[in-house]
């Protein structure tokens, strides 16, 4: 065979090749993007959800956009702002779109060293309106009581105000944390002191009070200060974010959210 000819036929035997290669091209992953606002306790616990949705979704690229948003705030327009607010503390406006994602309870904290065991809401209510002074009226060491609250406006404020105090004021003794914190700084660092913050965000700095007998972390529905962590909108959201929303409602969804706050039933 003539050189040119050799050559002929290695080039086409050489398509031929490519003309039977199949190529399997991955498709590109959809981008998804999360446009939500969040209360600071609540922020990880959306964090964490995302990434797990991801997993479950490998066709969607997923870009979660928080905001950060305080309690008092009112859900936000699609004109104003991202048009979903997680939030654990109730609303005062009505007519608006939300959806239950988890539980959470408020933790009454005290120095680790006082052997207090439970609190009534009678005598939680006492001692942030400085009825009582002492721990030695509740049975305790005979210390003075340093409450401790957080900023007017905060998820926590605004529960234990509805919860315990029920729109009373708290004494003006009291002192201020701005955050979660600070308020573990406060307490773990003054053998009299209690205050209150979200469950998911009490470490071993502090002990946990039962209130009426029942302790924060008992497995039960009868721990008097329990709140909904809720979902709320303006209107029903986009359907990515409705797509969302649904998967934390189910079984997947829950098994994380169990990790930091209770389940739904």
């Amino acid at each position: 065979m003539k050189p040119g000819k050799r050559a002929i036929v290695f080039l086409a035997l050489a398509l031929a090749g490519c003309q039977s290669t199949h190529l399997d091209i991955p498709p590109t992953a959809s981008l998804v993007t999360l446009r939500l606002s969040c209360t600071p306790a609540t922020t990880p616990l959306i964090r964490d959800l995302a990434q797990g949705y991801q997993r479950e979704h490998p066709e969607l690229r997923l870009v979660l956009d928080l905001t950060s948003a305080t309690a008092s705030q009112p859900p936000p327009s699609e004109d104003t702002g991202p048009p979903v607010t997680i939030t654990e503390a109730p609303l005062a406006e009505t007519g608006v779109w939300s959806a239950p994602l988890a539980y959470d309870r408020l933790a009454i904290v005290v120095h680790p060293e006082n052997p207090l065991g439970s609190l009534t809401l009678d005598q939680l209510r006492a001692i942030y309106q400085g009825r009582v002074a002492r721990w030695s009226a509740l049975g305790g060491s005979d210390r003075p009581i340093t409450v401790v609250t957080r900023n007017s406006g905060s998820a926590p404020r605004q529960l234990f105000d509805r919860l315990v105090l029920e729109g009373q004021p708290t004494t003006g003794a009291a002192r201020l944390a701005f955050s979660d914190a600070t308020m573990l700084a406060l307490v773990q660092a003054d053998p009299g002191a209690i205050g209150f913050l979200s469950l998911a965000a009490v470490d071993t700095s502090v002990r946990p009070v039962a209130v009426e007998g029942v302790s924060p972390t008992a497995p039960t529905r009868d721990y008097p200060l329990t709140t909904t962590i809720l979902a709320v909108a303006a209107t029903a959201p986009e359907e990515a974010t409705l797509a969302f929303l649904a998967w934390i409602q189910s079984p997947p969804g829950q098994a994380i959210v169990a990790r930091r706050y209770l389940p739904l039933d």
